[in-house]
């Protein structure tokens, strides 16, 4: 097979189709140029260069969700120093009705379609690219900053819940559409701590979650690279694995997950992402990583796999381990 460009690499993969090596992608925060479009395209864009993904996967702050609504957060200016909260956009039951349809035009969503827009000019058409869009009851609690607070919430006052998620999602329908318009191959949506069992049940999340979550994707349904990913341990993708993507990611290795292997049996015309664990990534030799992707590449057979970490990746990340990575996709 000769060699394929980064589009037909993952478009193969995504049809279960044979390909000339696996694909793959990492990401990570930087903290201190998250922070304006400016900085974030290029981290994104130097990010890529240096690494030479098969889609880069922009990893903006997760705040940005939240500051819609007038979430205030401190920002250190230090590469390994997370935002702290200083003002919640939900602060009582009451603030849920002050959660109205905003447009894309708000100023933390123009910030991000500034800078794809940037992205899309640096990559010139040769990398897919995907923005990070969370679900609705994901920015929920982001806006009230307390998942245990929110859950009860939910059900002592679900109407005013349902009311925030409307708007949380007409105002996320809308900034999907321009997405795309600012030339993103698509969107990584993210289920955060919600769609697993350690958080909700299956009637929580079909309630609360799924009718808020297909409405996003459905706005994202012309692009050409959507993800799925289902955060943390025990978490609900057997259930969620219908959902309208490309490529379903999660954290393959970890507790109550199903393996790679299990859901590329279970579905069709879509890739499986991840393989890659956090320990790995940090050890201090490249065998545990190494052992890992080959452990990945045997699980999935061929059936649309496509290598990443479980999550963002730690910051303190080696380098010289995602270059190991590299040279063995290259070399496999």
């Amino acid at each position: 097979m000769g060699q394929m460009n980064k589009w037909e690499r993952l478009e193969a993969s995504i049809q279960q189709q044979p390909t000339d090596r696996v694909p793959w992608a990492l990401w990570r925060h930087f903290y201190h140029r998250e922070t304006n479009a400016g900085d974030l395209a290029r981290v994104m864009l130097d990010w890529q260069t240096r690494n030479d993904f098969d889609l880069l996967k922009v990893n903006p702050r997760a705040q940005y969700h939240a500051e819609v609504w007038g979430g205030r957060y401190r920002y250190s200016g230090q590469p390994d120093v997370k935002p702290a909260t200083e003002s919640l956009a939900v602060k009582s039951v009451d603030d849920w009705q002050r959660i109205d349809v905003r447009p894309p035009s708000t100023p933390a969503l123009d910030e991000q379609l500034k800078a794809l827009s940037e992205i899309r000019k640096g990559l010139r058409g040769t990398v897919p690219f995907v923005e990070t869009v969370f679900c609705p009851i994901n920015i929920a609690g982001y806006l009230i900053g307390d998942t245990k607070v929110l859950k009860q919430h939910l059900s002592d006052y679900p109407e005013l819940i349902h009311q925030a998620l409307r708007a949380i999602t007409g105002t996320f329908v809308a900034f999907v559409h321009e997405i795309l318009n600012a030339g993103a191959s698509g969107i990584f949506f993210a289920t955060g701590p919600w769609a697993t069992y350690d958080t909700l049940t299956d009637a929580e999340y079909e309630a609360f979650g799924r009718p808020y979550d297909l409405q996003v994707l459905a706005a994202a349904a012309d692009a050409r690279v959507n993800v799925l990913h289902v955060c943390r341990k025990n978490n609900m993708l057997r259930r969620l694995q219908d959902y309208p993507v490309h490529i379903l990611n999660w954290a393959s290795n970890e507790e109550g997950n199903p393996s790679l292997g299990e859901i590329a049996d279970s579905v069709r015309d879509r890739a499986v992402a991840g393989g890659l664990s956090d320990a790995a990534l940090t050890a201090d030799t490249e065998m545990p990583i190494l052992r890992e992707a080959a452990e990945a590449a045997d699980q999935a057979r061929n059936r649309g796999l496509m290598l990443t970490g479980n999550c963002s990746i730690p910051i303190n990340s080696s380098q010289a381990t995602i270059d190991a990575v590299h040279r063995w996709l290259l070399n496999a």
